[in-house]
């Protein structure tokens, strides 16, 4: 299954973000390009579908809760992807 990203007028910036996922595929902790196709008007980024939405979304749900020891999870994950 994959998530496409529908863009408007954006190529270069998108050719940009493509090619930085191209050079990190087959990294672990880094989603995986799919495919990047492009007509006249709009572009589509397609990369793997990570259920559960974006970090913001996951921690501001009501039934989250939010301890130190998910923050400590989220933090090292996130310098990490940093490092890398």
């Amino acid at each position: 299954m994959y998530s496409a990203r529908h863009v408007k007028c954006l190529f270069d910036s998108l050719r940009l973000e493509a090619g930085i996922l191209y050079q990190l595929r087959n990294v672990e902790s880094v989603i995986q390009l799919e495919g990047l196709y492009e007509g006249p008007r709009h572009s589509v980024l397609m990369t793997d579908f990570l259920g559960g939405g974006d970090l913001v979304e996951r921690v501001s749900r009501p039934d989250f809760i939010l301890n130190e020891a998910k923050c400590k999870k989220y933090v090292r994950q996130i310098c990490s992807g940093l490092e890398y």
